[in-house]
């Protein structure tokens, strides 16, 4: 019976995950994104209330 197939899939697969940030960046990116969605909102709060006039 031979692993050399298995052994060649599991690096395959260490090569794809090796390349995925780990846990900690993922909670980083979600708290990031959470506070940069919370000032766009209130960018375009503002904006909604900036009014322009078009024709000018």
């Amino acid at each position: 019976m031979s692993y050399g197939g298995k052994q060649t899939d599991l690096t395959a697969i260490k090569a794809v995950t090796d390349l995925l940030p780990d846990a900690g960046a993922l909670s980083d990116l979600a708290t990031i994104q959470a506070a940069v969605d919370t000032e766009i909102a209130a960018l375009q709060a503002t904006g909604d209330a900036i009014e322009v006039d078009v024709a000018a």
